[in-house]
């Protein structure tokens, strides 16, 4: 054996030696928990923190089944997106509890599907972080609301929330209708230039690549007044040797945003892949554009101070989030320099831009696939569409301040879209380096140190102590309450410019997280949803695209909406907790309908 050989052995077997003894040590740290808690346990043998365990786990998943005496069980626990595949029923069936450990190496983890228990760990966020150690890839730009914890977490979420307000949610509503209009009129070209009969319907093939870009189009104006256009490339010519507009380094940046994760920065900078050239260099391009925004809009708010000296700025000011930031740190910091920097201010944009575009896409795409299999619901928010559009003039658009706190069924339609197919599957926080104590139940419980903690949004949304017998079953018009409701203690609004509305109980419904680190962008999402479904469904019904040659019969219906209820359980965790079913859907006049 030559010395090379032996060298990259004994590398080997150190490396191996290494992982076994943490493998065996943190394994047995975690055992220790079974006899002094009151919670059910289930032991897994794979690595709490392991990217490759996570990417391959649902597909090695199925070998684990095949194992005889049960021995396998335990990785329907273990494996990525588990709550998904069994919808909390798992643990409340085998382990007769909504909160349980699981046991294994690289220590113990807790998972919540109990409100009371959220909402005291939520509350206590203190006692229980974020645990900032998940996130550091996405510190492409520094600290940002998102990735920091404690003190500096405070300093960036009192500037950064101030961003979102309700002249920055007025924007974003109208902004929504003006995306979505530009969008169906993108539709209905391309319908045309494919078309081969007379029929007025629009088919859409691909939902979720419309909505993700109108999504991103809505957060690029409202985020930092950038207009993106419907199509997005107006010259064919110039495309491939011009510098890449900050639209399309958005796009590129948050499509790919995986690869940055993943591959050092030096792979993608020298790969022989143009695409991946390009994915390395998005980063730096995007933050271009947004400094130059910054430097505009201070420049544009000096000229302001000059001129309006006696005035209320904020009147002529612009209100997208970037302005709004930029305006909250000068009033907070003055001529003090220890506000956000222009480095923490893209990085704040970007991490807007990314946790909001791409969820309310996702809730948009499932929200309009939902539509096409329930027509009946259609012709309810049909009626209160008409209703609010039937006080206006031909082509006057929705005004945020009266016209949505009027669109009760469409915000019924976003929260009961959310609480069944939710944008993130589940929260993290932990315990960090200290013992903690925490309540199930009425009965007290030690969490030891370093315990990671899953709050467990798909279990609560379908809990049936919350939610009722028919949990799993989509029906908007359990959030339409009567004029005689009154909220119960310990409940929450999630739709306050809504009257008579459902206010769950604290921790049953925590899509936008909730306590001290609830999402920031909630009213955002909120107003961009309505808008968007309202500007649909003014003119339009939507349907599921019946298979060539089909005529309408019950068979056909059925089978279309056994598939369009597959492709919505097909979901993945990635950047977010996508949908990746594709559902063909058309846009067809209203009254003009394939089927009922």
């Amino acid at each position: 054996m030559n010395v090379v050989a032996i060298i990259c052995w004994s590398v080997f077997l150190a490396i191996a030696s290494r992982y076994a003894i943490w493998y065996v040590s943190t394994f047995r740290k975690a055992l220790r928990i079974e006899g002094s808690t009151p919670l059910p346990s289930v032991r897994i043998y794979t690595p709490r923190y392991s990217p490759l365990l996570y990417v391959i786990s649902p597909y090695i998943a199925p070998l684990f089944k095949c194992l005889p005496f049960g021995w396998g069980k335990w990785m329907r626990y273990a494996v990525r997106d588990g709550t998904w595949q069994h919808k909390g029923t798992l643990p409340r069936k085998e382990l007769g509890s909504d909160v349980y450990w699981l046991l294994g190496p690289g220590g113990p983890q807790i998972w919540v599907a109990d409100a009371d228990l959220i909402s005291e760990i939520t509350h206590r966020w203190k006692d229980f972080p974020k645990p900032v150690m998940y996130y550091t890839q996405l510190q492409l730009f520094g600290e940002n609301v998102l990735t920091a914890e404690g003190p500096l977490w405070q300093f960036h979420r009192k500037i950064t929330v101030r961003s979102f307000n309700p002249k920055n949610n007025s924007l974003v509503f109208t902004e929504s209708q003006d995306q979505a209009k530009a969008m169906v009129l993108s539709w209905s070209k391309e319908s045309r230039e494919k078309r081969e009969s007379a029929s007025s319907a629009i088919t859409v093939e691909d939902l979720e690549d419309s909505v993700t870009k109108l999504a991103l189009h809505i957060i690029s104006a409202a985020g930092f007044g950038h207009q993106m256009q419907w199509p997005d490339h107006d010259s064919n010519a110039e495309t491939s040797t011009r510098k890449p507009t900050s639209a399309e380094s958005l796009k590129t940046f948050v499509d790919e945003i995986w690869l940055l994760m993943i591959f050092p920065a030096w792979v993608l900078k020298f790969s022989p892949s143009a695409h991946l050239r390009r994915v390395h260099k998005a980063p730096d391009i995007f933050a271009e554009h947004v400094q130059q925004a910054i430097n505009e809009t201070r420049s544009e708010d000096n000229m302001q101070q000059q001129q309006q000296q006696q005035q209320q700025q904020q009147s002529s000011r612009k209100n997208d989030l970037l302005s709004n930031m930029i305006y909250s740190d000068s009033i907070s910091h003055g001529s003090d320099k220890s506000g956000l920097s222009d480095q923490e201010i893209i990085g704040n944009v970007f991490i807007f831009t990314l946790a909001g575009h791409e969820t309310t896409a996702t809730t948009i795409q499932t929200a309009l696939v939902l539509l096409a299999v329930h027509p009946e619901l259609q012709q309810e928010i049909h009626e209160e569409l008409d209703a609010i559009y039937g006080e206006k003039s031909k082509g006057e658009g929705l005004i945020y301040e009266s016209d949505y706190p009027k669109m009760r069924r469409v915000m019924a339609l976003m929260l009961e879209t959310l609480r069944l197919f939710p944008s993130i599957s589940g929260i993290p926080k932990w315990t960090n380096d200290k013992h903690q104590t925490a309540h199930y139940n009425g009965q007290m419980f030690d969490i030891p140190p370093d315990t990671s903690i899953v709050l467990d949004v798909v279990a609560v949304h379908r809990n049936p102590r919350y939610w009722g017998e028919d949990a799993n079953v989509f029906r908007p018009s359990r959030w339409l309450m009567d004029e005689t409701y009154e909220p119960p203690t310990n409940s929450v609004s999630h739709s306050k410019h809504h009257s008579n509305m459902l206010c769950p109980r604290k921790g049953a419904f925590i899509v936008f997280s909730d306590g001290h680190r609830d999402c920031l962008g909630k009213g955002f999402a909120q107003a961009e949803f309505c808008a968007v479904i309202a500007t649909l469904l003014k003119d339009s019904s939507i349907e599921l695209v019946p298979p060539e040659g089909s005529t309408p019969s019950d068979a056909v219906w059925n089978r279309m909406f056994q598939e369009a209820w597959k492709a919505l359980d097909d979901r993945r965790n990635m950047t977010s907790f996508k949908m990746y079913g594709k559902v063909p859907v058309q846009f067809v006049p209203r009254g003009s309908k394939w089927r009922r």
